[in-house]
């Protein structure tokens, strides 16, 4: 859990919608450090391989499953997460 801008913020709901689309297989959100909200969330996503993804359309679907203050800040497509 980390707090953003006063909120409790668990990555593994924000992960769950994210690895809820299609085109991703995994994802891994961790906070960093933010001078106006304290911390915010920072996604690397891993798609399915031969699907093409852009951060942007991922955005979009997380501002329609999350609050706003959940929505990932940043969000990087990897090729794979290390285990």
């Amino acid at each position: 859990m980390y707090k953003s801008g006063g909120y409790n913020v668990y990555p593994r709901e924000i992960e769950n919608a994210i690895e809820a689309h299609p085109a991703v297989e995994l994802a891994a959100v961790v906070a960093i450090p933010d001078p106006l909200y304290q911390e915010v969330g920072c996604a690397w996503v891993m798609t399915v391989d031969g699907v093409s993804l852009d951060a942007a359309t991922l955005e979009r679907w997380c501002r329609e499953r999350l609050a706003n203050y959940k929505v990932p800040k940043t969000i990087h497509i990897v090729d794979e997460l290390p285990l």
